[in-house]
């Protein structure tokens, strides 16, 4: 199993906080992770996403 997930908002939704959640989940149930984050002005209502990455195997490289 592997799954790919982009969370996205704008600032003050919790994309972050949200991500953060997902991948203690997905740690706490012994799976892999690679998270990747983009915020710039975030706190300005810019844009924010998050790259989850979660797999049963170990994951090699990047998003």
């Amino acid at each position: 199993m592997k799954s790919d997930i982009i969370l996205s908002g704008v600032g003050g939704q919790g994309i972050l906080s949200i991500a953060a959640v997902v991948g203690m989940a997905a740690l706490e149930n012994h799976l892999y992770l690679k998270q990747a984050e983009v915020h710039g002005m975030s706190q300005r209502g810019g844009a924010v996403q998050s790259h989850l990455r979660i797999s049963e195997r170990e994951i090699a490289g990047v998003i």
